[in-house]
């Protein structure tokens, strides 16, 4: 999984978004593990949605995540 994350941010963004999805968390409560607003939440995860829709690898990621959980 290494090769298809470039950016140190990714993981972290690919992390709140499945906490999201399938924690079933909301955006205070990731904030808080993250330590980070959740208005912060929210753009992560809009900026997020926006790169899956554009990049196959994030895509990619994602979707090997959720298949090994």
């Amino acid at each position: 999984m290494g090769e298809l994350i470039s950016r140190k941010g990714d993981l972290r963004q690919i992390a709140m978004e499945l906490l999201y999805r399938l924690g079933g968390l909301r955006g205070p409560k990731i904030g808080e593990i993250f330590r980070i607003g959740y208005t912060s939440v929210s753009q992560e995860r809009i900026r997020l949605r926006e790169r899956i829709l554009s990049e196959r690898r994030i895509r990619e990621v994602i979707n090997l995540i959720e298949r090994k959980l």
